[in-house]
């Protein structure tokens, strides 16, 4: 994903729009933040749930080596689809590049990791999950995940789209032929006073 991000193909016509020059501003700050509580208030959601569904000898302290439980198991998913949101809704397209439909890498390699991702959660294939040391979720509880991370998405989704339409970059005025003009008159009267003053 971040080979195709980073090949995304410009547009072929300039648009009037500008990107944010820098990342200190609230457009930026605005989204980290609140892209950053959504998804860590799912995590936290998830961990708690997955934790209450646990039978208490599954429990593992930190400096336990690794054994495959509930907790660990919605704890990856739960990162999985972090990953794949911010990918997501933090790619821009349109008007600087071409749109997530158009940059087919991108578009296919998140279909297909979202669609591997409902595989684990689903559990079409039990022996995969094994594999990745998953555990089987009690059917409540992979409900709450799927409500979960649908909220999640839609969120920052939603919270992204938002900002960058309340807080778009400045636009510089613009440079047409009197404003050229002026600045042409005052360079020329500049060097006629320095020329005077010699």
């Amino acid at each position: 994903m971040f080979f195709f991000i980073s090949n995304a193909k410009p547009l072929e016509q300039l648009s009037p729009i500008r990107p944010h020059p820098s990342i200190f501003n609230l457009y930026f700050f605005g989204s980290l933040i609140g892209q950053f509580a959504a998804q860590l208030a799912f995590l936290i959601f998830m961990y708690r749930a997955a934790l209450g569904a646990m039978p208490e000898e599954e429990a593992q302290d930190s400096e336990s080596d690794f054994k495959p439980n509930l907790v660990n198991s919605v704890c990856y998913l739960v990162e999985q689809t972090v990953q794949l949101s911010t990918f997501a809704v933090n790619y821009v397209g349109h008007p600087f590049n071409e749109s997530l439909r158009e940059n087919r890498g991108m578009r296919m390699s998140l279909t297909y990791a979202g669609g591997f991702l409902l595989l684990l959660v689903l559990e079409v294939v039990p022996q995969l999950n094994e594999s990745f040391g998953l555990v089987p979720i009690p059917s409540e509880l992979r409900a709450n995940f799927i409500a979960g991370a649908v909220c999640t998405v839609l969120f920052c989704n939603g919270w992204e789209r938002m900002l960058r339409n309340l807080v778009p970059a400045r636009t510089p005025p613009a440079r047409v032929f009197i404003t050229h003009k002026a600045e042409l008159q005052r360079a020329r009267a500049a060097a006629g006073a320095a020329k005077k003053r010699e």
